[in-house]
């Protein structure tokens, strides 16, 4: 609604501009707003509408509760006060824990950004519960989005091999934690029987192993290196090489903290990977 006068007389010489202000409040309801604007002077009218957006002062948000219980009856209270424009409100029981999935998977659609970290995140839950029939009502929309996801991720990957945050991003741009999150999507892909171009997963894994075959610098460069060297040894790649020069690394530059790291779980995983139970027990103990 209009809170200052409605209407503004204005002088204005011929061949000029004016500007006119007006206050206006934003009401409870939300959705499209039109304002109309009318000039008059004399027997002449001209009119011009502007539509305006009105839109709740807090952003789109999902939230998950969980609990569990063994009485035979709950009650549930909604203390949330919600606009009731997209509000959903569900409720799901199960006796298995992977029903948090369904609201987790909901605020991933939902997330209002669309970098890879996003965009792998959305199609992550869709790639591990594809054998939940109770998850999937479309196999074909997943096996879609997940596709498409694939085609996606090609667009965005470098001449390094890495991805971008977003395509043409450059090639400049520090992006180990993003080209990792994707080449374990693209892995597990592949795994689940989902094609990956050739050009796309070899770039992939060359970039992998550049990455694997540094000396690290610091502990995080040794965690990504790590996981590099544990995508490798999914992809059947021997990394025994690898895994040895990151080890002396640790042992002589980390030895106080590695082993309390998920670097050690990554390692503990390869060693797994590659027949060597012992090592990777006494890993995956720390």
């Amino acid at each position: 609604e209009v809170i200052s006068c409605l209407t503004v007389p204005v002088p204005i010489s011929e061949g000029h501009e004016h500007t006119v202000k007006f206050k206006l409040r934003a009401k409870q309801s939300l959705g499209e707003a039109t304002v109309t604007l009318v000039a008059n002077l004399g027997d002449k009218a001209s009119s011009m509408k502007a539509s305006l957006s009105i839109r709740p002062a807090s952003a789109f948000m999902t939230s998950v509760n969980s609990g569990f219980t063994q009485d035979k009856s709950k009650t549930l209270s909604i203390d949330q006060n919600l606009y009731p424009n997209y509000r959903q409100v569900d409720v799901l029981a199960s006796s298995s824990p992977l029903i948090l999935v369904e609201g987790l998977d909901r605020y991933l659609q939902n997330f209002p950004y669309g970098c890879t970290e996003q965009l792998v995140s959305k199609a992550m839950p869709l790639l591990a519960m594809t054998n939940q029939s109770w998850f999937v009502n479309d196999a074909a929309a997943v096996a879609e989005k997940i596709t498409t996801t694939i085609q996606l991720l090609g667009q965005r990957q470098m001449s390094s091999g890495a991805f971008s945050y977003w395509p043409g991003a450059g090639d400049n741009i520090n992006n180990v934690a993003a080209t990792l999150y994707a080449s374990l999507f693209l892995t597990d892909a592949k795994i689940a029987g989902y094609v990956i171009p050739n050009d796309l997963f070899y770039a992939t894994m060359g970039y992998l192993k550049e990455l694997s075959a540094q000396t690290p610098v610091s502990l995080e460069s040794a965690r990504n290196q790590a996981y590099a060297i544990y995508l490798l040894t999914r992809n059947e790649v021997v990394t025994t090489n690898y895994l040895t020069n990151l080890q002396v690394y640790l042992e002589q530059n980390q030895a106080n903290v590695w082993k309390e790291d998920i670097i050690s779980a990554y390692i503990a995983s390869t060693y797994q990977l590659l027949k060597s139970s012992a090592d990777a027990d006494r890993l995956i103990g720390y």
